[in-house]
């Protein structure tokens, strides 16, 4: 089924979540968040419900997979609907997909043990062998692990019941067919044994991703309000993921215990120059007031020019894109004037809107 980013986790639509049945939905998730994993089997009921934004692009990704099925010709289906039972849809696949060599839309795909099931939304015949194709609003298969996770399930359970697999693929969010690298055998492996250890008796993972990743979950409020409640430094900006073990293996776990240390003490190896800064960050948080990092030195009477600058580190199309500059005059105190320059559209975008924002400091600081 269509994986749509989403801004409150419903980054993969509902597959069969059935008991501890291990799917490609829960393989999604698992490839960002173990404990969303554990969530969705233990706790489904504190998942808030999905918003505007989440509703637009689960119509956008409804849409995108029709009009990936229209290109199919003797498209076969849909084999599975949400609600339906499972097994009739499983063992009508396999009849299809060994008596005929029709294209197949929503097949549905059941391991023996019947704890692993899939529903790829297209499987087609190419010399003998399937091809499993996904219909995906990314744009990219780069850095998405979660989608190599998900169709190499399929591709395990189709070889399981005796069919060859030729490669994965999807149609992404620009119309483009993309193959999809498959995973290593071990590596799936171990992802299954992960998911249902979380679908059974592992209790909830202690995890939290950066902010702005679980800001795009249903999980949110449950997960950040408890750690804010908590005082845990995972809350705090200046501190990564990467940093988290070595805190820990300071005895550095709640924002207290790093507000209590000394700058100086952050100095070390695998935190460097951001270690002084976190423990600053923390006593402001604790302390709920402004702390100085360092005293400006800017001369006293004269104008201030704010320059600044907001970028996308991950577009799936052109890298790290900068789509807004920011510049702000100062020219006596509390006489602030902003003004925002936007990228344009397209490849050369950024440029154009860097080369505008250029041009306009460039007259402000003539200005002054």
């Amino acid at each position: 089924m269509t994986a749509a980013p989403s801004a409150r986790g419903l980054a993969a639509p509902p597959e069969p979540e059935l008991d501890d049945r291990v799917s490609g939905s829960t393989l999604y998730h698992l490839a960002a968040c173990e404990r969303r994993v554990w969530l969705l089997r233990h706790a489904p009921g504190e998942q808030a419900p999905p918003g505007e934004f989440d509703l637009a692009l689960m119509e956008r990704g409804r849409l995108h997979e029709e009009a990936v099925r229209r290109r199919f010709t003797g498209l076969v289906g849909p084999l599975w609907r949400w609600g339906q039972p499972l097994e009739p849809a499983a063992a009508e696949t396999l009849r299809l997909l060994r008596e005929s060599r029709a294209p197949l839309d929503q097949p549905l795909l059941l391991s023996a043990d019947g704890r692993r099931v899939g529903v790829p939304d297209f499987l087609y015949w190419e010399d003998g062998a399937l091809v499993v194709h996904d219909a995906k609003l990314a744009e990219s298969v780069d850095r998405k692990p979660e989608i190599a996770l998900q169709l190499t399930h399929y591709a395990r359970l189709l070889e399981e019941a005796g069919f060859r697999v030729a490669r994965l693929e999807i149609t992404s969010g620009l119309g483009e067919v993309l193959d999809v690298p498959r995973l290593d055998d071990a590596s799936y492996d171990a992802a299954i044994a992960r998911a249902l250890e979380l679908h059974g008796a592992a209790p909830e993972p202690d995890l939290l991703l950066a902010h702005s990743t679980c800001a795009e979950c249903g999980f949110y409020d449950r997960c950040w309000d408890r750690a804010e409640s908590e005082g845990r430094i995972e809350v705090l900006s200046g501190v990564r993921r990467n940093h988290l073990p070595i805190l820990h293996g300071m005895g550095i776990r709640t924002i207290a215990d790093l507000a209590a240390r000394e700058p100086h003490e952050l100095e070390v190896r695998g935190l460097g120059r951001l270690g002084p800064p976190m423990v600053l960050e923390a006593r402001a948080h604790r302390d709920r007031r402004a702390v100085w990092i360092a005293r400006p030195e800017l001369p006293a009477g004269r104008p201030r020019v704010w320059l600044d600058l907001e970028g996308d580190p991950q577009d799936e199309r052109f890298g790290h894109v900068i789509y807004l500059w920011g510049l702000g005059v100062e020219e006596t105190p509390g006489a602030f004037a902003a003004e925002a320059i936007l990228a344009g559209p397209g490849a050369d975008g950024d440029e154009l809107g860097w080369r505008r924002f250029v041009e306009r400091a460039s007259a402000v600081l003539d200005e002054f």
